[in-house]
């Protein structure tokens, strides 16, 4: 009987909060871009570098280089893309051996926040804003 009526309860249609918005870049796409530009104001979340992990070491790898996240005007909301794509394929391989090994998980995680840190830093020293170095890519 308990079965039946959790059964027949009734799940909200809505969300209910406000949705978030995420806007990705295809870097072989010209227009995508444009497009970011153009709808920055409505994406809650921007995707615009790539990273690819390299799968005998499990570093990052630029993919697809940043060319838009530093604009005053995605400020605070970009992120990278991180990746098991190389070549032409994903490697499952490289997400197996991060899972199996929590050393080489946390090198490979402190590899990619030191690039950030690295970017950041050069972006301060470049007369920027702190605000608008804190999402400074990976080019």
């Amino acid at each position: 009987m308990v079965v039946i009526v959790i059964a027949c309860a009734h799940l909200p249609s809505q969300p209910r909060g406000r949705p978030a918005y995420w806007g990705f870049s295809g870097p072989w796409d010209r227009r995508s871009d444009a497009s970011i530009e153009a709808n920055a104001a409505s994406l809650d979340r921007i995707v615009t570098g790539w990273i690819a992990l390299d799968t005998i070491t499990f570093r990052p790898i630029v993919a697809y280089p940043d060319t838009i996240g530093n604009r005053a005007s995605l400020a605070g909301r970009t992120m990278a893309l991180i990746t098991t794509y190389m070549g032409s394929r994903f490697h499952p391989e490289i997400v197996r051996g991060l899972g199996q090994d929590a050393q080489v998980s946390a090198i490979t995680a402190g590899a990619i926040a030191a690039w950030r840190t690295v970017r950041t830093e050069l972006c301060l020293r470049s007369g920027r804003r702190i605000a608008d170095c804190i999402d400074a890519r990976f080019d």
